[in-house]
């Protein structure tokens, strides 16, 4: 008895830290992805050429891009694997499908990282550009066809996974709404810039994906500071 009482205290911090992981990994993968798209060049483009010339002169922060869009999708599977694990009655069932489906999003993170080190690949000195021309092209037709619906599940598992925390009442229901806002920025950025030279797409596509990942860096917060009770 003497030895199991000795090894409680350390099974109980270890318990602790370990209720840590989601909040603290939501935090970084969020951080991360905001970063990512800050890193950038231009957002929603697919003529190979127009990429090819605007990658050429960043390629150093296209690849850096790639890289934390990767180390993004990485964390987002320890934030959602301790939440599938979270065993509180208030929400029992209501997280394991959205953080399900957010998992699955992150292999369209991961893909679409790889299209962009492609990108950084084919803008190297010494390569001809020209050739690579059609392998761009269909990464940006049929290939990002194939991975849009894994993208899809990284976008509509978040959401979700907000909304299931709202309606238990950890978080305000300000945190889902901000995924409409999300949606809001989108359109009518995109709608502003076709018709005035007030925003740039790249600008359109950053301030969307930081407001994607706001709702995502409080519910994170919130976790944080509940295992720290």
């Amino acid at each position: 008895m003497s030895e199991l009482a000795a090894r409680a205290p350390g099974r109980l911090a270890t318990a602790l830290r370990t209720s840590r992981v989601p909040g603290a990994s939501l935090i970084a993968a969020a951080l991360a992805f905001a970063a990512a798209w800050f890193l950038m060049p231009c957002a929603g483009e697919t003529d190979a050429a127009e990429i090819f010339r605007i990658v050429t002169p960043v390629r150093g922060a296209v690849l850096a891009a790639a890289v934390l869009r990767l180390l993004a999708a990485t964390l987002y599977g320890p934030a959602m694997v301790g939440i599938i694990r979270d065993r509180d009655a208030r929400l029992a069932g209501r997280l394991w499908r959205p953080a399900a489906v957010l998992l699955v999003g992150t292999l369209g993170l991961a893909a679409d990282a790889l299209d962009h080190m492609l990108a950084y690949a084919m803008t190297a000195a010494g390569v001809d550009q020209a050739a690579q021309v059609d392998v761009m092209e269909w990464m940006q037709g049929p290939g990002l066809l194939i991975i849009a619906p894994l993208i899809a599940c990284y976008f509509a598992g978040a959401a979700w996974l907000a909304v299931a925390y709202a309606r238990a009442g950890v978080v305000s229901r300000w945190n889902p709404a901000l995924y409409l806002g999300a949606l809001a920025i989108a359109i009518g950025g995109a709608v502003l810039g076709q018709l005035t030279d007030v925003i740039d797409g790249r600008t359109v596509g950053i301030l969307t994906m930081w407001a994607v990942t706001a709702p995502q860096l409080w519910l994170g917060c919130v976790l944080w500071r509940a295992a720290q009770r």
